[in-house]
């Protein structure tokens, strides 16, 4: 797990394999690692990126030992791969990606998460991310260029609104 900071954007990478030696929960080294480096980090945007989603509505069960307070941590989104589909979820206001659209193959949808606010699987594609001090975007788009899903997120005066 390391961080580095690009723009405006500080990313945060974790390793959420369970053989992780620091841990992969909510109490453990990494997780107390990400929590102080979230609130020292004077960037715009706090983005987290786990291999294992916390959520999904995928036929294979989301990881829910990833299921951290990153908001209270003062994350922005949470993206994740792994599961072979796109999917945005909303939770506790922040959103989460999972973006697994990109291989050799896309899989299936099972049972719809609560959280789920758009899922495809239809075609490969990846996702665009644009930010600004003040504005981040968020578009996923299918191989044949077609925007399938899009989200803004605006901070003013260090408050943070959706649109989608």
């Amino acid at each position: 797990y390391y961080d580095f900071v690009r723009g405006p954007v500080h990313f945060f990478m974790l390793d959420t394999d369970d053989r992780e030696p620091d841990g992969a929960t909510v109490d453990s080294i990494q997780a107390r690692w990400l929590e102080q480096k979230l609130r020292e980090s004077k960037a715009p945007w706090k983005l987290v990126f786990a291999h294992h989603a916390p959520y999904t509505s995928h036929t294979v069960p989301d990881t829910e030992r990833m299921r951290w307070p990153f908001k209270a941590w003062g994350a922005d989104a949470v993206l994740s791969g792994f599961y072979h589909v796109y999917e945005r979820l909303s939770v506790d206001g922040i959103p989460y990606f999972v973006d697994g659209a990109g291989g050799t193959w896309t899989s299936f949808f099972g049972e719809v998460d609560a959280h789920s606010q758009m899922r495809y699987r239809e075609e490969f594609g990846a996702m665009l991310v644009d930010a600004s001090d003040s504005r981040i975007t968020f578009r996923f788009v299918n191989r044949d260029g077609r925007i399938i899903d899009e989200l803004v997120l605006v901070k003013k005066n260090g408050t943070q609104k959706a649109s989608s």
